[in-house]
C-alpha cells in the first residue's frame, strides 16, 4: 500500500477547502516533510482498513443493560 504524491495534494486542497481563510498556514505547515508524511500515513491506513473491511464479517448482536450487569459477577 502507498499514496501517492497527488493523493497527499488532493487531501491537502481538501483541507484548505474546508478552511479558505486558513490557506496560507495550512500549505506552510504542509511544506515541512514530516507533516506531509502524516497525511501520506494516514492515506496508506485508511486504504489497508478500506482492504480489510472486504474480508471482515460484520454481526450486530443487540446486548441489554442487565445481560452485561449479570456478566460482572461471573468472572
Amino acid at each position: 500500500f502507498n499514496a501517492s504524491k497527488e493523493e497527499v495534494e488532493l487531501d491537502i486542497e481538501k483541507t484548505i477547502n474546508k478552511s479558505p481563510q486558513s490557506e496560507g498556514e495550512i500549505r506552510k505547515y504542509y511544506k515541512k516533510p514530516s507533516n506531509r508524511q502524516r497525511i501520506e500515513d494516514d492515506l496508506i491506513e485508511k486504504k489497508i482498513l478500506d482492504y480489510l473491511e472486504q474480508f471482515a464479517k460484520i454481526k450486530d448482536v443487540e446486548i441489554h443493560t442487565k445481560d452485561i450487569r449479570g456478566q460482572e459477577h461471573v468472572h
